[in-house]
Formats: C-alpha cells, sequence, structure tokens
C-alpha cells in the first residue's frame, strides 16, 4: 500500500474484505442451496462471515501495526528507557512518520537536557566540595590561632594573675577576692575556648577518622545532658574522602545539637556504614515533630534541619526525615562514597 495515509489504508483494507466476503459467499451459498438443504447453506453463510472477520482482523492487525510499535515505544519511554527510539520506515503511513519523528526528537532533546542537568550537578557537587573544603579550612585556621594564640595568652594572664595573688598582703582581703574572681573567670574562658575550638574542628577527625570522631563527639555532647548513646559502625572501616568525612561530621553534629536542644530526648541510637554509598542514621526517642508543619514554617525557624538538607543536596545525596510528635525522629542520609576531592 505504499506511503498511503492510515485512512485510506484500512478503507482499502476493509473494501476488499467486503467485497470477497461478499463475492465468495454469494457464490458458495448460491451453489449450496441449489443441491442441499437451507440450513446447510445457512451454515456455510455463516462460516463465510467468520472467515471474513478473521481476514478482517489480520489485516487490520497488519495495517495498525506501526502504531502498536509506536504505543510499545511509548510505554517503554514512561518505564523510564528513555534510550529507546521509535522506528521510522520508509513504507510507514506519513502521520504517523511525522508523529514518531516528533518523538524521537523530543526524546533526543530529553536526552540532551539530562546529560546538562547532570553535568551542572556534577559541577555543582564539585564546588561544593571546593566551598566545605574553604569554610574546613578556615575553620582549622581559626582555631589553630585560637589554640596556640588565645589560649597561650590566656594562659600567661592566669599565671600573672596566681603571681600577683601570691604577692598581695592577707589583710587586703577585698582585693584578693576580686582577684580570685578574675583568675575564675579565666578559668572559665579557657574551658569555653577549648570547647569552641574542639567544635571548629575536632583533631581526632584529622588524626582518627569519621568513625571515632562521630563517637567522641556523640557522647561528649549527648550523655552531658544525660541522653544515653548507642552508637554502631564498622571499626574497620576505611577512610573517606576528606570533604565527605567533613561534611558527615557536620551533619551528625547538626543532628546532636538539635536533638540536644529540641528533642528532649533519653536514647538516642546512632549507626554509620558503607556499602556502595555512606548511610548514616540518627534515631531518638524525643518529643518528636510535625513535619508538615516544619515544611510550611520559615526556613529560620529550623534552621539546623535545613542546613543539613542544603548540605546533602549539594554533596548529590539524599536525606529523609521521619518523625511525629511524641513519636521521636529518626534521620537518615546517604552520600555517594566518592574518592579524591579535598
Amino acid at each position: 500500500m505504499g506511503r498511503l495515509p492510515l485512512v485510506s489504508r484500512l478503507l482499502l483494507a476493509n473494501a476488499a474484505v467486503i467485497v470477497f466476503g461478499a463475492v465468495v459467499g454469494t457464490l458458495l451459498t448460491r451453489q449450496w442451496a441449489t443441491r442441499s438443504s437451507l440450513s446447510l447453506a445457512l451454515t456455510f453463510a455463516l462460516v463465510g462471515v467468520a472467515l471474513s472477520l478473521l481476514l478482517n482482523y489480520a489485516v487490520l492487525r497488519y495495517t495498525l501495526r506501526p502504531l502498536s510499535s509506536l504505543k510499545t515505544t511509548v510505554d517503554q519511554v514512561q518505564d523510564g528507557h528513555t534510550s529507546v527510539r521509535a522506528s521510522l520506515g520508509s513504507d510507514q503511513d506519513p502521520e504517523i512518520a511525522r508523529l514518531s519523528l516528533a518523538l524521537n526528537t523530543m526524546l533526543d532533546r530529553l536526552a540532551a537536557h539530562t546529560a546538562t542537568i547532570e553535568a551542572n550537578q556534577e559541577q555543582l557537587r564539585a564546588l561544593s566540595i571546593k566551598v566545605i573544603t574553604a569554610q574546613e579550612e578556615e575553620r582549622r585556621r581559626i582555631a589553630r590561632e585560637l589554640h596556640d594564640d588565645t589560649s597561650q595568652a590566656l594562659a600567661s594572664l592566669l599565671i600573672q594573675l596566681e603571681r600577683m595573688g601570691s604577692a598581695i598582703p592577707e589583710d587586703l582581703v577585698d582585693l584578693k577576692q576580686r582577684l580570685d574572681s578574675a583568675r575564675e573567670l579565666t578559668l572559665q574562658t579557657m574551658d569555653g575556648l577549648r570547647l569552641l575550638v574542639a567544635d571548629l574542628r575536632p583533631l581526632v577527625l584529622d588524626d582518627l577518622g569519621l568513625v571515632p570522631a562521630i563517637r567522641w563527639y556523640a557522647k561528649h555532647r549527648l550523655e552531658a545532658e544525660g541522653i544515653d548513646v548507642e552508637f554502631e559502625a564498622d571499626p574497620a572501616q576505611p577512610r573517606l574522602a576528606p570533604a565527605l568525612e567533613i561534611a558527615l561530621f557536620r551533619i551528625a553534629q547538626e543532628a546532636i545539637s538539635n536533638i540536644v536542644r529540641h528533642a528532649d530526648a533519653s536514647l538516642v541510637r546512632l549507626s554509620l556504614s558503607c556499602n556502595g554509598e555512606v548511610s548514616l542514621v540518627i534515631v531518638d526517642d524525643g518529643s518528636g515533630f510535625d513535619e508538615h508543619a516544619v515544611e510550611a514554617s520559615p526556613q529560620g525557624e529550623h534552621m539546623g534541619l535545613f542546613g543539613i538538607r542544603e548540605r546533602v543536596a549539594a554533596l548529590g545525596g539524599r536525606l529523609e526525615v521521619a518523625s511525629a510528635a511524641g513519636r521521636g525522629t529518626t534521620l537518615t542520609v546517604q552520600l555517594p562514597a566518592y574518592e579524591g576531592a579535598a
């Protein structure tokens, strides 16, 4: 039928079937009507009609085969197989050929846009890693300066205060009390500075790795608030890329801080695993919250969770938060275990 339109093909096919059925059926009916009974003639007439229907079905199926092939392609695309393309035959109906060509063009554009998006995401992740690394380097520099300069200055000040205290006569009670207060304030400042340095850049993360760092921070931060801690991780887990270890530690740090500030929990369970991708799960038995209310609220009211979500998204990972009022919270972070990028 060449490149006839589909409607013309169907019209010619049905006309051929009707003519064939009418001619053959009429001849057979007349022949058997003169030789046999009328019932036998009717039987052959019905057989002829049945044959006509079967022939019509076969012709229609053959004629509509391009539409069936196009439907199969669309179904495959709907299932996520965007690499398939509709066939373009030389004898295809012009309208179906145009539809197939349009579908292929859209799929080609979709593939090009997808490749562009993936490339942009890869660039964004690389940029995010650089930003995180720069932030951590700045934290490390500030922590080192606080430790080396400010801490030494406070230690020297404490020594001077102790020397002044020993030089003051015993009868100057008021002056001694003021000096003791200044000495106590200096000690408190040194303790606070030590905690600040540990928060800015915990040395255990650089020296021992992610697992000991999270274990240390969780126990140090939670047990001080009377919250029990359970931590599960493979002690032989290999070191990850520095940027990834930093990101996971900061996520755990923020999540633990949120628990201390808001959850009113008595038990926190943490688990860290690496099997193709790194998974960090933090579960508390605290008061929980309404997820929908948090999503609808201004970002400033829940900057902790917002910061975790942004950090995970920037690194190409996934974040799941399951919580309900009075039922605690489960936070699951999954990040690709890539190498390089410090």
